[in-house]
């Protein structure tokens, strides 16, 4: 006999789900207005005259002016600030992906003696905080006459994430099927020819989500540019910015927010560009892993 169903239970579990929806969305939105609160701030902040400021902090820049990001272009000297960040993330990323991209590819696709433990020993590096190495990478540096350099800084970012695209990249390679590898084999390719031929193809997201976060990370890092560079003409620009907060007679809000605006305005682009790749691989990294 056909169990009978009340009218009332067939409606009750949709609406428990509406309302969970509900429930759900606005708790995300109310994070996401906690989150870009202090963006705006700062935002509005930039466009603002120090008297407007004053007067009235938390309303919005009505009228806008960009008198300080024209201040700070000319007082920090921009440029030369970009461009040093430019050389310091880009030299570091494609460093870290040269070296720690055929080193994942051995790890993951070749049955080497105690690659497991390879990897782990490699994983160890990312509890390893930067105050505890910093000292040691300066000696390193100086014993190879790269101490206090940028060219010394971008080797020493280059090594120091290892860890991070090691852990990336093997789970992305965990993913891809070893039948290609064992035809490829059959064809003729050495190890080399199947990493150029078969892994470099297929490891796109892979390569573009280490770059990008990679880049940022360096972009944005701040405690080995102020320890390691000597000359402030090779500061980053998260170094940088760093005279204009730190005034002795500090009385200007709207300088120093232009001025971090504008450093971080790069890497909001690239993030923007280039999410749709880091999205795809970082799923593809968990699904392998």
């Amino acid at each position: 006999m056909p169990e009978t169903v009340l009218p009332g239970k067939q409606t009750s579990r949709p609406r428990s789900k509406r309302r969970y929806s509900i429930t759900a969305s606005v708790a995300a939105g109310i994070v996401v207005l906690v989150w870009l609160y202090p963006f705006w701030l700062s935002l509005q902040t930039s466009f603002k005259s120090d008297a407007d400021i004053r007067e009235s902090p938390f309303s919005p820049a009505l009228p806008p002016t960009f008198e300080a990001y024209a201040r700070a272009w000319k007082m920090l000297d921009m440029p030369n600030l970009l461009g040093n960040s430019l050389v310091l993330a880009a030299g570091g990323a494609l460093i870290n992906v040269a070296i720690i991209f055929p080193i994942a590819f051995f790890i993951a696709r070749r049955r080497i003696p105690f690659a497991d433990a390879i990897f782990v020993f490699f994983l160890v590096g990312l509890m390893v905080p930067q105050q505890m190495v910093i000292l040691p990478l300066y000696r390193i540096a100086g014993s190879i006459g790269l101490a206090g350099s940028l060219p010394g800084l971008v080797v020493i970012h280059g090594v120091y994430g290892i860890p991070f695209s090691l852990l990336i990249f093997r789970g992305f390679f965990a993913g891809i099927p070893r039948s290609l590898d064992e035809s490829a084999r059959l064809d003729g390719c050495s190890d080399t020819g199947v990493l150029l031929r078969i892994i470099i193809p297929l490891s796109g997201p892979a390569l573009a989500t280490v770059l990008v976060l990679q880049f940022i990370n360096i972009w944005n890092e701040f405690l080995f540019a102020v320890v390691l560079l000597n000359s402030s003409s090779s500061w980053p620009v998260s170094v940088g910015v760093l005279p204009v907060q730190l005034s002795q007679y500090f009385v200007s809000w709207n300088l120093p927010a232009a001025a971090l605006l504008v450093g971080q305005l790069p890497t909001l682009v690239l993030y923007v560009v280039a999410q749709r790749f880091v999205v795809r691989g970082l799923t593809a990294g968990a699904v392998g892993g």
